[in-house]
């Protein structure tokens, strides 16, 4: 009697437990496909947030949800197998997120019963729903390809954006299809136990009090199990709700006749209304009216299931501002038919901004380097108007009439340099030779002569701030800087005014209002011009900065100041800002890059010992005839011997055919048929201690750039003087001939 009661006992134990652990495998299964089915509309979301924003990480964000679905078939495959690879079945089950416990259970459920025809139908359906969500991994895999390589147009992208809405749906009656057949098999396990259950009772009632609290006690562990996957479920929502809610993008969604359901915070930002507002608000009451066809539209398009790509509109907010935004759109489907529509709109704002100084910088770019090319070909044409203006100052007396005329010619070829290099400096080609310079020092300098610059009628002022700093800048182009705006100051104040130059260290970052161009966050010097002058309307402001634009009458202005001070500012590494208002005045706030070194003594100025005996023979290699004639003139007259040449290869044949010794080289360094440096190169295999000076109306630093010259090489710049050639030869007879 106690043996069958010991195995009375022990089948009754046998009996529950294996009750208890099929009825937990089969709730597993049935959270399982639950978890499945949560992360497949998860990734939906994501591919389409990743449609709409072609953000790389919305696509990886999709890839981590499938992740789910892909651990699920890897477990499915091995519980195949005859002989399964169980770390790789348990691998799968822990990326479709089955807890560690439930695993156990589900395998030897899935195993005992795979013959059965529930699991057999869940098995297919299973099955099916793998081939759909690979189908709906490689749909995605395109997409984001195409994405990538920008090769597809907007009418494809929307069609895999269609295709995978349809898989979607597909996949959509394969889940509750899976949840019925599992609930199915329950059910049958659950039959099989109360038959059994009651017979096994009727042997050993008091085994039955034992069974009843053990069933209790499971009863109770599957409530708490319940509650808990309750409480998780909540968490996971709160965290997808905060989710939406901090989304840089507008998310909403509304109905088919655009009543809103729900909208995040940057919706509310933008629209200037609250979620409590929305219930009397339609989405067409945002659209601005001329964008009100597009939007109907584009879900009409969605509702005929011919889909449409993101478009741009503009949103009217509450306050009345506008706001372009690009929008991206879906249907909702309740049981197979559409509900509503889930949209994305992303503002545009700062980025229009930023094309906006993109194009104007590059605007900026084109127009300099149209000013640097004239002022180039003009220098040659000046140094003959200068040079020869200067020939006719030598030789006619200062009492013949033709002496002021000719005073006066240089004096208007000396108007036209200043003029190349205002050019020059707006195109960044101007000579730049940055020093460090303490901030509050230039400014000081430049003040003592500002005074008489201004006039009696305006009062002048300095306020310098200790802590300014030092900057790595060319002494000489900021005070043409100051001296600009200064200029531009006193000119806004015809009746007299306030003109206050300041300094100060600042500490600057990126504007995000759209009202300052975008700058590099750091410390940086600060140099502030303010007067009280007539100031600058919001139109005019635009244009300020553009070379030749000017608001002054013809004879008091060329359009250079300002262009010329942006040049030269941008060229230091820095910025200028502006701000005015009409009738009040305006500041102008230049900022340069603080450095830590300390402030460059000047060296002393190099004198020359005596000159250079006119006797030697200079070869000339310069392709303008009339500026090689008076150079040449002018050194013949000094005791030169000179041979000239139009280009390169005639400076060849003419050195080829000379007899004696060529002392130097005088060459412009970009000719038709062989350039400067390789002339030079050529003659110097004849003539080792030949000296070479060469000309252009580039900078040292742009022809080097450009791999035209060598650094620290002997250039002169044009326009330049005769009188400088002379000097030239001088310092290089002290500093390098033996």
């Amino acid at each position: 009697m106690v043996v069958v009661f010991a195995c009375v006992f022990l089948a009754l134990l046998g009996l529950v437990y294996f009750s208890s652990g099929f009825s937990s495998a089969a709730r597993a299964y049935v959270q399982g496909e639950g978890t499945w089915s949560k992360a497949q509309k998860e990734a939906t979301i994501r591919l389409q947030e990743y449609a709409a924003s072609r953000d790389e990480k919305d696509y990886q964000a999709f890839l981590d949800c499938l992740s789910v679905q892909l651990g699920d078939r890897i477990a499915r495959e091995e519980l195949e197998k005859p002989e399964p690879d169980y770390a790789a079945m348990y691998a799968g089950f822990r990326q479709g997120k089955i807890a560690e416990a439930d695993i156990p259970g589900m395998i030897t459920l899935f195993r005992k019963l795979r013959e059965t025809k529930e699991i057999d139908t869940a098995v297919g359906i299973w099955t099916a729903a793998d081939g759909y969500i690979e189908q709906y991994r490689q749909q995605g895999a395109q997409l984001h390809e195409a994405i990538a390589d920008k090769s597809a147009s907007k009418q494809q992208t929307a069609a895999l954006t269609h295709k995978i809405e349809e898989t979607d749906a597909k996949l959509t009656p394969l889940e509750n299809d899976f949840s019925i057949a599992l609930s199915a098999g329950a059910r049958r396990v659950e039959r099989l136990l109360n038959i059994g259950l009651p017979l096994a009772g009727c042997l050993l009632l008091g085994l039955g009090v034992i069974v009843s609290l053990i069933v209790v006690q499971q009863v109770e562990a599957s409530m708490t199990e319940r509650g808990k996957a309750e409480s998780v479920a909540r968490e996971s929502e709160k965290r997808y709700r905060e989710l939406l809610e901090n989304a840089n993008d507008m998310i909403y969604v509304h109905d088919l006749e655009g009543n809103f359901i729900s909208w995040n915070r940057k919706a509310e930002d933008l629209s200037g209304y609250k979620m409590s507002e929305t219930k009397a608000l339609q989405i067409m009451d945002l659209v601005a009216p001329e964008d009100r066809a597009l939007a109907e539209e584009m879900l009409a398009k969605k509702l005929t299931g011919r889909g449409s790509a993101p478009y741009t509109l503009r949103l009217v907010s509450k306050e009345g501002k506008r706001h372009e935004v690009e929008v991206s759109s879906r249907l909702l489907y309740e049981n197979g038919r559409a509900t509503g529509v889930q949209g994305i709109a992303r503002d545009l704002t700062e980025r229009r901004r930023l094309e906006a100084e993109l194009l104007q910088a590059q605007k900026m770019e084109a127009v300099g380097r149209l000013a640097g090319g004239i002022a180039h070909d003009f220098n040659n044409i000046l140094m003959i108007v200068r040079g020869y203006a200067e020939i006719l100052l030598e030789r006619l007396h200062p009492e013949d009439p033709l002496h002021g005329q000719a005073a006066q010619i240089l004096k208007a070829g000396n108007r036209a340099a200043a003029l190349t290099q205002r050019l020059l400096g707006f195109s960044r080609k101007q000579v730049f030779e940055p020093k460090i310079l303490n901030v509050n020092d230039v400014v000081s300098e430049i003040s003592k002569m500002l005074p008489t610059l201004l006039g009696a009628h305006v009062d002048f002022s300095l306020d310098l701030s200790a802590d300014a700093g030092n900057v790595n800048a060319d002494p000489i182009q900021m005070e043409q800087v100051l001296i600009n705006l200064a200029v531009n100051s006193r000119d806004a104040m015809p009746q007299g005014g306030k003109l206050i130059i300041s300094t100060a260290a600042r500490d600057l970052e990126s504007d995000t209002s759209g009202e300052q161009p975008v700058v590099l966050p750091g410390r940086y010097a600060e140099i502030c011009v303010r007067d009280s002058g007539c100031g600058i309307d919001k139109e005019t402001l635009r244009h300020i900065f553009e070379p030749f634009f000017t608001t002054k009458d013809k004879d008091k202005g060329t359009g250079l100041g300002l262009s010329t001070v942006y040049g030269i500012v941008k060229r230091s590494g820095g910025y200028i800002l502006v701000s005015s208002e009409a009738g009040i005045g305006t500041t102008m706030r230049i900022y340069l890059p603080l450095v830590e070194r300390e402030v460059e003594s000047r060296a002393p100025d190099a004198k020359a010992n005596g000159k250079m005996r006119g006797t030697g023979t200079v070869l000339i290699a310069e392709d303008e005839q009339a500026l090689r004639e008076l150079v040449g003139a002018r050194m013949r007259a000094e005791g030169y011997q000179v041979l000239e040449a139009e280009n390169g290869e005639e400076a060849l044949a003419i050195a080829g055919r000379y007899q004696g010794d060529i002392q130097l080289l005088l060459t412009d360094v970009i000719m038709p048929k062989l350039r400067g440096p390789e002339l030079a190169s050529r003659l110097r295999l004849r003539y080792p201690g030949m000296k070479v000076i060469y000309m252009s109306g580039y900078t040292e630093s742009a022809l080097a750039q450009d791999g035209m010259l060598e650094r620290n090489t002997v250039l002169l710049q044009k326009p330049f003087t005769v009188q400088k050639i002379l000097e030239m030869i001088q310092q290089m007879n002290v500093n390098v001939r033996s």
